[in-house]
This record gives structure tokens, sequence and C-alpha cells, in this order.
């Protein structure tokens, strides 16, 4: 008699483009980070990462800021208002915290600078145009290349707004698009197959924005 067959089957986080998707923490986010982006609507600034940051297949050391939810690789120093999707014909490789059209002048700071081992860009309380509905979160990237989307408040003006990372038109990830809300809602995207490695190289993923 033969004896028994056994199947084991692994089961591991789904590969979505070249990154994983994890749900992280996420406590309230508050304050601002060392350097202002100051108020301005529609525009983009470039700034430096203070580190070699991985992002699909690529090093990078500065990115740019739009004041519309994004940020941008590559030296694209377009600000894309208003909103679009994913995937996007342009800008080619980004992150979007909450793209849509957002008018910082119209109340709330864009800040940036060294954060938990890594570098946050962070969007607080920044109003849609032409005023209200204020949006609240942060982008953070390690040096491993993993990187938190974390939003605390982010309303709808009855646009569509996105959020996720994109490398290309083929290579992305969509953690949301459409006219809704989020609240309270943090995201580890990490190069390869799995998080296991948290943002600062120790075990297990990163705490949120604080």
């Amino acid at each position: 008699m033969l004896p028994p067959l056994v199947l084991v089957v692994c089961l591991a986080a789904p590969i979505l483009g070249q990154y994983v998707r994890q749900a992280a923490s996420t406590t309230p986010i508050s304050g601002n980070l060392g350097s202002t982006f100051g108020a301005c609507d529609d525009c983009a600034r470039t700034y430096s990462i203070g580190f070699s940051f991985p992002f699909y297949g690529t090093q990078y050391t500065s990115m740019s800021i739009s004041s519309n939810g994004l940020v941008v690789f590559g030296g694209d120093t377009n600000q894309y208002c208003c909103t679009g999707n994913l995937p996007a014909s342009a800008p080619a490789r980004f992150i979007a915290l909450w793209w849509e059209d957002l008018n910082p002048t119209a109340g709330g700071t864009i800040s940036f600078g060294p954060y938990n081992g890594g570098f946050g860009i962070r969007f607080n309380s920044v109003a849609h145009y032409p005023s209200g509905n204020p949006v609240t979160g942060q982008v953070t990237l390690y040096p491993t290349g993993n990187i938190i989307i974390s939003c605390t408040s982010c309303p709808s003006d009855g646009g569509n707004h996105v959020m996720g990372i994109q490398g290309s038109s083929s290579s992305y990830v969509s953690v949301y698009s459409g006219s809704g809300s989020l609240y309270n809602v943090a995201n580890i995207f990490c190069p390869g197959t799995s998080c296991s490695s948290g943002g600062g190289g120790g075990s297990g993923p990163p705490g949120p924005p604080g």
C-alpha cells in the first residue's frame, strides 16, 4: 500500500509589481518635521533625501514634492494638477499620498526631514482647492527601499483621489482611487517578496509617523 500523499502549500504575501504591500499600524500625525515647504498652490520643489533611496530598481538621492499630494522621482518638477489614476501616463515614477487638487495657501503646512531612521514628507491639515477638507498624512522613505504611506485624515472634496506608488505604467501598486475618504490608514511597501525587514533594518515594520 502506498503511503498517503501529503501536499504542502506555502502562502506568501502577493507580489504587487516589484513591491509587497501590507497594512501597518498608524497613530495620529501632528506637528511639522524639520523643514517646511512654504505656502504655494500648484507648485513642486526638489529636495535632497539625505541618503540613497532605491525605488523600482533605481537609486535616488533627491525627490520633488508636489503641493498636490505627490512625491516624484527622476528630476520631474511638474506639480501635476489636479489628479490622476493608477497607472498614470505621467508622472512616470511617484508616490501618491492623496493625489488631488490641494492648496497649502488656504491652510496647513507641508514639511520634510529625517524621521525614524528614514525621511518623512508630511502634509499637516493641507486644504483642498479652493479651501476646506484638510488632508493630514505622511510618506516615509527608508534606506532599505521600504515606504510607508500613512493617512490620519484624507477626506474627499468630491473629486477623484489616488493613493499608491508607481514605477512605470506597468509596475504600480494602488491602495485607493475614487471619490471617497480614508481615515487612520497606513500601508508599508517593501521591494521584493516580503516585509520581513523593518524600515531601519530591524525586524518587523517600522513604527508609524507620530
